[in-house]
Parts: C-alpha cells; structure tokens; sequence
C-alpha cells in the first residue's frame, strides 16, 4: 500500500496574490522591475500574481526584501504592510546607529534627518502644517488692531 504524501498548505494563495499585488502597487513598482531586483524569473512571478503558481519560501522572503514588507504580511499573518522587514545583516550597524541617533535628535534634528534621508531616496516631502501659536501668532493683514 503506497501512502499519499500529505501536502501542508501553507498558505492561503489567493491572500498572498492580493498582498503581493497591494505592496508592488504600493512600492510604484512593476512586475518587471521586482522580478529583477529579487532575482526571479519574470514568467514565474507573473504566475504568482496569476495565482497560478505557489512560490517557494525562498521565493516569498526574495519578493518580501525587495519590496520592503514583512512575510508576514505578503502571508497574510499580518495587516501591516509597513511593518518593518527584518534588515539584511550587511545593514545591521547602519541600521543601529540610525535608530539611535532618531532617539538621542531633537524634534528639528529629527525632520532634519527625515529631509537628507528622502532627499537621497528621492521620495517627496509630507508637508505639515505648523499650528498658528507655532508661527508666532502670525495674523492675516485683515486681523491686525490697529
């Protein structure tokens, strides 16, 4: 008697299509440009995306570090999408001294550290408006006593 190898479902494809498709969305990215970041066959991530195919592991870490999103969250284990990955162990010290230097900076330092960040990922700026006690009790030309 040959007994049938069990197979474990790991995970539910139809959430990691949607999930893998939400962070690509997300990320501004296209199919095309994930599959060469991760290192994956074009042809095989379309399928993902299909839901015709189940990747690998190997393959949904690949895709979760180069769209910057946990594998919790492409597995639908979690809603967060902008939960932090963990870091590749070459960005470790980097990583550290960043977050310790968000800690020790002041709320000015911080936007500082924010702008040159942004700046050299090219990503734009939030603005954010300044309450009026903040702006030196500025008042329009109409308010001003005279």
């Amino acid at each position: 008697m040959v007994k049938k190898k069990r197979e474990v479902d790991v995970f539910d494809l139809e959430t990691f299509r949607k999930r893998l498709e939400d962070a690509l969305w997300a990320r501004r990215m296209r199919q095309i440009d994930l599959a060469e970041k991760a290192g994956i066959n074009y042809k095989s991530l379309n399928c993902y995306f299909r839901g015709y195919m189940r990747p690998s592991l190997d393959v949904v870490i690949k895709l979760a570090e180069t769209l910057g999103v946990s594998v919790d969250f492409l597995l639908g284990r979690s809603d967060d999408m902008n939960q932090i990955a963990p870091e590749p162990p070459e960005f470790a010290e980097e990583v550290e001294i960043f977050r310790r230097a968000c800690k020790a900076a002041s709320p000015d330092e911080k936007n500082l550290l924010l702008r040159l960040c942004r700046s050299m990922i090219k990503e734009p700026e939030q603005k954010q408006e300044e309450p009026a006690e903040a702006k030196g009790q500025e008042q329009s030309p109409d308010t001003k006593q005279e």
